[in-house]
């Protein structure tokens, strides 16, 4: 989710991508990644805590951080915020913030 945010253009709310976007065009390469985007944040929503942990987990090794750097950072920028998909409804978004800042808790 962090990697399909990171593709959203922060004044437009454009979905880019340097290579799709170019070969399937601006509207399309959007639609596609705000879909998948979308979609992965919904399942989130549902996932149980054990199961996020773990992603949470595979994350942190995947990017060779620290995990207590990362967690403090994280919880202090509350960077999980920008990762909520534009279109999502109010409720769902304070949801998945809620259970993100105690889900970072170590």
């Amino acid at each position: 989710m962090i990697y399909l945010a990171s593709l959203r253009d922060c004044n437009s709310g454009l979905y880019l991508h340097p290579e799709i976007s170019q070969q399937r065009g601006l509207n399309e390469a959007d639609r596609a990644f705000r879909m998948c985007h979308e979609r992965v944040f919904h399942n989130l929503l549902s996932t149980r805590l054990p199961e996020y942990v773990q992603q949470l987990g595979e994350y942190v090794r995947y990017t060779r951080g620290e995990t207590v750097t990362m967690l403090k950072t994280w919880k202090s920028l509350q960077a999980y915020r920008a990762t909520v998909p534009v279109g999502a409804q109010a409720a769902s978004a304070e949801l998945f913030c809620l259970t993100s800042a105690s889900r970072w808790k170590s």
